[in-house]
């Protein structure tokens, strides 16, 4: 990040991919080490910054995370999650539903390889009840990024 003056910044957010949202906790300090973020306090609020197309690439910058729509999709009774990571993180991908309720974890944390990693779901929730038909999303959480898309379970 730098400064262009009159208190204006300006950073390089890496490009995700196209049709997701992405989203992003700010902090900024000072060089009197005064702090600030944006939301104040993470994670209590995250701010969606839909990508319709690709516009914040930048040439010779790969992409840090890459979250694929899942396959099949509508699916009964399961489904495949796909992501590319550029280097080995810790990661989490989980599922929840309409109402932002977590259903399931699929990855909690653990160390994810470089590459493309492939996580099947069953359709059931944390407990191995199969859920209802129903619009649920699920969300990779690496790299202090957040990729969410849409997926569809039918009965």
């Amino acid at each position: 990040m730098g400064s262009l003056g009159d208190d204006l910044y300006e950073g390089v957010i890496p490009a995700p991919a196209e049709d997701t949202t992405v989203e992003y906790y700010i902090l900024a300090a000072d060089n009197e080490g005064r702090q600030e973020g944006m939301p104040r306090t993470a994670p209590n609020h995250w701010y969606d910054f839909p990508i319709l197309r690709q516009t914040t690439g930048v040439p010779g910058l790969p992409t840090v995370a890459r979250l694929l729509p899942n396959r099949p999709n509508p699916f009964n009774p399961s489904t495949t999650f796909s992501f590319e990571l550029r280097d080995p993180a810790p990661a989490r991908l989980f599922v929840h539903d309409a109402r932002g309720r977590e259903v399931r974890r699929l990855i909690d944390g653990e160390i994810c390889p470089a590459g493309l990693t492939r996580v099947e779901w069953d359709g059931c929730d944390s407990l191995g009840r199969a859920l209802p038909s129903g619009i649920y999303h699920f969300t990779l959480e690496t790299a202090g990024l957040r990729y969410t898309r849409p997926s569809v379970l039918v009965k």
